[in-house]
């Protein structure tokens, strides 16, 4: 039996049975559309991470202290790292000894205040200090946490404590350090542990009372984190794929029975034991292939359903897709087998016996 006249005879004998077919498909249609979907999640997920820690600066250090006391004003998370400007300019070392009244203010403070007006050279009131509008922040949209970072008003250290919370103390609750470049990092921080040792009266084998942290470490570390989840996701999907590999071999094991006088009649006008072995064969494999096809189409609706939803990026991966659609296939093969085997070895006169 050549391949073609094998596929006819197995898409005529699931038609027959239509729902008994579609039920033993579904196993596999959820599979695939699990292992697409949830591999989609899960790499539009880490994009999503490495972007918003991207947006951090990939050459930024945190300098936190050892114990916290806070009071006054919070200076509110997001000030002092890279973030390039849409317009205007940034302030520096003489504003920042001045105490001068100027700021940095995000797109949402700008387009609340001024909206398509321009702002840089305008005032704002901060509490009650007037601050001339030296520059505006380019977008970038709300954190991991939900946060939108675009809504933030940026001050000269001095301006803040002297102006707006009206004290003299210099002390600082956090500092964020920009390295020369992403390649620098481990040399700044080495050389800020150092300096800060020295400051503090520490020796340099004693445990410093502070605290430097590497954001590309932290990056890292997320990524690591949304990868085992990702591969804890995928392990779950490919279950299911063996589940539904066991659907398919049930449904073979009940049509092999039904057909026996069938397979009789087959071996009876010439049929060998593999000719009947490749038909079974066949229909497990288009089973496993019509719900490798249905669960693609799925899975990447519900990918993009969900990127949408969440608001990353759907990355598909077409190695990804073919894979799983080999790999139902083979579950088709594999499911099919044993039925398979079990109609070849059929004796075609007791075959022709069976009611």
């Amino acid at each position: 039996m050549n391949i073609f006249a094998a596929l006819r005879t197995a898409l005529r004998a699931l038609r027959k049975n239509k729902l008994r077919s579609f039920l033993a498909a579904l196993g596999i249609v959820i599979a695939v559309a699990a292992v697409i979907a949830t591999v989609a999640i899960g790499e539009g997920a880490k994009a999503k991470v490495a972007d918003q820690m991207a947006s951090l600066g990939s050459n930024l250090l945190m300098i936190l202290p050892g114990s916290v006391m806070q009071h006054g004003a919070a200076t509110g998370a997001g000030a002092v790292r890279g973030w390039p400007l849409a317009d205007g300019e940034a302030f520096g070392r003489e504003e920042d000894a001045a105490a001068a009244k100027v700021c940095l203010i995000g797109q949402t403070v700008k387009d609340k205040l001024f909206g398509d007006s321009p702002a840089v050279g305008e005032q704002i009131r901060v509490r009650h200090v007037p601050c001339k509008v030296v520059g505006v922040l380019s977008a970038k949209g709300q954190s991991s946490w939900g946060q939108d970072q675009d809504d933030v008003v940026l001050m000269p250290w001095t301006t803040l404590v002297r102006r707006i919370i009206g004290s003299q103390s210099d002390a600082v609750g956090q500092l964020m350090v920009s390295a020369r470049s992403p390649q620098s990092v481990s040399e700044a921080q080495r050389e800020i542990t150092s300096l800060l040792k020295q400051r503090h009266h520490q020796s340099e084998q004693s445990e410093p009372d502070f605290q430097v942290r590497n954001l590309a470490e932290m990056q890292n570390a997320a990524q690591e984190q949304t990868k085992t989840i990702a591969l804890l996701l995928g392990s779950v999907a490919l279950i299911s794929l063996i589940v539904g590999a066991i659907g398919i071999a049930n449904v073979m094991l009940v049509s092999v029975t039904e057909r026996t006088r069938e397979i009789g009649i087959r071996m009876a006008v010439g049929a060998r034991g593999r000719d009947v072995m490749f038909q079974f064969l066949t229909e497990a494999v288009v089973l496993a292939a019509v719900g490798g096809a249905i669960g693609l189409f799925l899975g990447t609706g519900v990918a993009k359903y969900m990127a949408i939803q969440a608001q990353w990026p759907t990355l598909l991966s077409p190695p990804v897709m073919i894979g799983t659609m080999i790999l139902a296939g083979l579950a088709g093969i594999i499911a099919g087998f044993y039925p398979a085997l079990r109609a070849s070895r059929l004796d075609p006169i007791d075959a022709l016996r069976f009611e």
